[in-house]
């Protein structure tokens, strides 16, 4: 299979030692982002890709604590952000309740600054990011029987108008096979 431009630069990047990326690009202020912290079963997010628990957050601010200062949103862009130890700030994106009833107290606990950036059209769920009803349903239909698994499998093959991918298949596209047993 043909290596895009990307994962071929992806490749190659994966390769570099972090230190010759500190030594290369010079940051007045490191930022850790985050997404959501929680346990690993949150089937609206679980199926999107990888996140921490809290257990891995105190890690990672123990690890944080020690190799950086940890600095404000208000303190990014001043002189004194660019003495010393090298600065860190971290921040929470899209505003998920986890990151409130979860690493919230924990950062609280130790000190640390952050940012909580929050999708105000998703307080109080009034509406859901499509990522997150895509993982319900992933998490829908892998609770499925059989039978129903083969039926659903059927139907979205019919919505889609072409045939999904053959997980034992070796890269080629092909008709799933339903054995419709359970």
């Amino acid at each position: 299979m043909p290596l895009s431009l990307k994962s071929a630069v992806q490749s190659v990047l994966a390769m570099i030692p972090l230190s010759l990326y500190r030594a290369a690009i010079r940051r007045d202020v490191v930022i850790f982002l985050y997404h959501v912290v929680g346990p690993p079963d949150f089937p609206h997010v679980r199926h999107l890709y990888p996140y921490k628990t809290a257990e891995a957050l105190e890690l990672d601010l123990n690890y944080l604590t020690r190799r950086f200062r940890l600095v404000s949103y208000d303190e990014i862009g001043t002189r004194w952000c660019r003495s010393g130890r090298p600065a860190a700030h971290v921040t929470f994106d899209d505003g998920y309740a986890e990151c409130h009833a979860v690493a919230g107290p924990i950062l609280l606990k130790r000190g640390v600054p952050c940012t909580f950036f929050v999708t105000t059209d998703w307080i109080d769920n009034r509406t859901m990011f499509h990522r997150n009803k895509a993982s319900l349903c992933v998490e829908a239909a892998l609770g499925l029987s059989g039978r129903a698994t083969a039926a659903f499998l059927r139907d979205l093959e019919r919505l889609l108008r072409r045939p999904l991918p053959d997980p034992d298949a070796t890269g080629s596209t092909t008709s799933v096979r339903y054995s419709g047993s359970t």
